[in-house]
């Protein structure tokens, strides 16, 4: 019997990928809004420049493809690769909106990711509005600040997808950082960085 309330009852199909798997082509159809049960994934394009960056990554217990599916606009615009082992379950459009309507728990779950989605992009567009490397690192920490309630930052993204969101290269961050913590603004080490009195702009 299927459980009505039970998301993976509503699934198409499932699989699993090895870490720099390529599972869709820039460029593909998104025929499936897909859900990451376990591992992560990354959508990658690359610059006329021959420059990779990344667009997006999206984590366990996260969906993608969902705005493609929704919006209409059906095209990927990047490679998505398996950042590591990961299982994903695949949702067909008119399974996943039932699934939500039969699932509050779940609904109230994606409505949350959505909002984080909307919030992540008006930060995006904020911070790349700033010409100055320095000032937006510091932007960035100073919101994160302002969420935390710590001047101590949990680092909750690699290097590289946060130099993509700051629109530069990675040596160009791991740079800046280096300048920035010889000047005081900042202390950090691999999962944190703690934002100094001076770096808050309390000085």
């Amino acid at each position: 019997m299927v459980e009505m309330n039970n998301p993976i009852s509503y699934v198409h199909h499932s699989d699993t990928y090895r870490a720099g798997e390529i599972i869709f082509l820039q460029g593909s159809v998104c025929n499936y809004i897909a859900y990451v049960e376990t591992g992560s994934i990354a959508i990658r394009t690359t610059t006329t420049e021959g420059r990779e960056f990344i667009i997006q990554t999206i984590g366990k217990q996260e969906y993608f493809g969902d705005v493609l599916i929704l919006s209409g606009e059906r095209i990927y615009l990047g490679n998505v690769v398996a950042m590591e082992f990961t299982i994903l379950h695949f949702f067909e459009e008119s399974n996943f909106l039932l699934m939500l309507s039969k699932c509050p728990n779940e609904l109230s779950n994606y409505i949350k990711q959505l909002a984080k989605k909307s919030y992540d992009f008006k930060q995006q567009v904020k911070l790349l509005s700033t010409s100055s490397l320095r000032d937006r690192i510091l932007m960035y920490l100073r919101s994160r600040y302002l969420l935390e309630q710590s001047n101590i930052i949990p680092l909750k993204m690699t290097k590289e997808v946060w130099a993509t969101r700051l629109n530069v290269q990675r040596p160009s961050l791991s740079r800046e950082l280096k300048f920035m913590k010889q000047e005081g603004l900042i202390e950090y080490d691999r999962h944190t960085i703690t934002l100094k009195t001076k770096g808050l702009g309390k000085d």
